[in-house]
C-alpha cells in the first residue's frame, strides 16, 4: 500500500509542477502578446471555433487580437488564426 500512496504522491507532484509550468508560460505569453500589441479579445467566440481547433478546454479559453490576427493563450496548444469567422465583438451603445 505505500508503493500506492508514493505513486499518487509522484503524480500529484508531476501534475502540479505541470500545472504550475503552464501557467507562468501562460503568464509570459500574455506579457509577451501585450508588449506585442495585443489586446484582450472582450466579444464573443463561437463553438465552431473550438470545434475547428478539436479544443477541448473552451473553457480555458483566453483570445488576444492585434489587426486582424487572433491569438489564443489558454492552453498549452496556442492556437491562433486570421479567420475573423466565429469572433463577434460587443457593441458599445454607450
Amino acid at each position: 500500500m505505500a508503493f500506492a500512496n508514493c505513486r499518487e504522491q509522484v503524480y500529484i507532484f508531476s501534475w502540479l509542477t505541470d500545472y504550475t509550468d503552464t501557467k507562468e508560460m501562460t503568464m509570459k505569453l500574455k506579457e509577451k502578446l501585450k508588449e506585442e500589441g495585443y489586446s484582450r479579445f472582450r466579444g464573443a467566440v463561437d463553438a465552431s471555433v473550438y470545434e475547428y481547433f478539436n479544443c477541448d478546454r473552451s473553457w480555458k479559453a483566453e483570445w488576444y487580437l492585434k489587426e486582424d490576427h487572433f491569438r489564443c493563450c489558454g492552453c498549452k496548444e496556442r492556437c491562433e488564426t486570421s479567420d475573423p469567422e466565429g469572433f463577434q465583438l460587443f457593441l458599445d451603445l454607450g
